[in-house]
């Protein structure tokens, strides 16, 4: 019988939904999961980011998901609580409507000592036909960083190439 991991274990620490308010011109926070992160719950009720700034900004603005390796750049606030929680950075992920973005989701991934993870992002290489290594998160696996920055995936090949090639994600559980 598989043994469950402790959720101190796990690489996802909380995670919210923003969507764009074109009328406010700013986000509304649509939900969210905290676990036991008290710091980080509080925080969006004191914060109602504008459509072109931080992270959800840059991400309506390119169409693009992005990760955050330093959450003070996420605000002030969700920076001093993130430490507090020990979050060590944040995946931005947008949900698309009509080709605009109409939701994101963002994702608090954990730091320290016990954390061993890698959140990737890939994207093609213009005038290319092969994946490289666009913006990436790591935790415990400093030989494994180093060598995800000189790999390239043509399409159909390895993970990254496979879901390039079939336009969905994929799962692997081990």
């Amino acid at each position: 019988m598989p043994q469950s991991i402790p959720m101190t274990q796990t690489l996802l620490a909380a995670a919210e939904l923003w969507r764009p308010n074109a009328s406010a011109n700013v986000f509304d926070l649509q939900s969210g999961f905290y676990g036991g992160g008290e710091a980080l719950r509080s925080v969006p009720s004191q914060v109602t980011p504008a459509l072109d700034e931080g992270p959800l900004g840059q991400v309506v603005t390119t169409g693009r998901p992005l990760i955050v390796n330093e959450l003070s750049d996420m605000g002030f606030l969700v920076g001093e609580a993130a430490a507090t929680e020990g979050l060590g950075a944040a995946a931005l992920l947008p949900t698309y409507q009509q080709g605009a973005v109409d939701s994101i989701l963002v994702m608090y991934l954990r730091s320290g000592p016990e954390a061993v993870a890698a959140v990737e992002l890939w994207a093609g290489t213009k005038g290319r036909f092969e994946l490289s290594l666009d913006q990436s998160y790591y935790v415990g696996l400093e030989r494994f960083s180093r060598i995800s920055q000189y790999v390239n995936f043509p399409q159909g090949s390895g993970l990254p190439g496979q879901c390039w090639q079939t336009g969905m994600p994929l799962i692997v559980p081990d």
